[in-house]
């Protein structure tokens, strides 16, 4: 290959990380936000408060969300290659308080399906 043809296709990969880290900084920082509505104060409550705080984790975890998994579990994988190494790191997707508050929202989201006769699952698999 080529120099110059080995340059542009580093170029390319370089521009193609920048990419994707630029993109999961911006849904880091608008999950960041979103975070901010359920605080301590916020309840779940109705299904329709289930409804909204499971289209806000799927969110941010896509459709690897599921309502039997603890939110301190899931982890994101960056994987950068390049022509001499292959580095792989592995972070928690929520911070300790953040995801022991998730799970306080989860354990809520159960009893207000159990007390409604909804299944929790359906409406997870619903809105993924």
């Amino acid at each position: 290959m080529s120099h110059r043809r080995l340059q542009k296709s580093r170029l390319r990969k370089n521009s193609t990380l920048d990419y994707v880290k630029r993109l999961r900084d911006r849904r880091n920082e608008q999950a960041r936000q979103m975070e901010q509505q359920y605080d301590e104060s916020f309840e779940i409550t109705t299904i329709v408060n289930v409804e909204r705080f499971f289209r806000h984790v799927i969110g941010i975890l896509g459709k690897g969300f599921h309502p039997d998994t603890d939110f301190n579990d899931y982890v994101e994988s960056t994987r950068e290659v390049n022509e001499f190494d292959d580095h792989s790191e592995v972070t928690s997707t929520f911070t300790q308080e953040v995801g022991d508050r998730y799970n306080k929202l989860l354990e809520q989201a159960f009893c207000v399906c159990e007390i409604a006769d909804v299944d929790i699952y359906d409406v997870a698999l619903t809105l993924s």
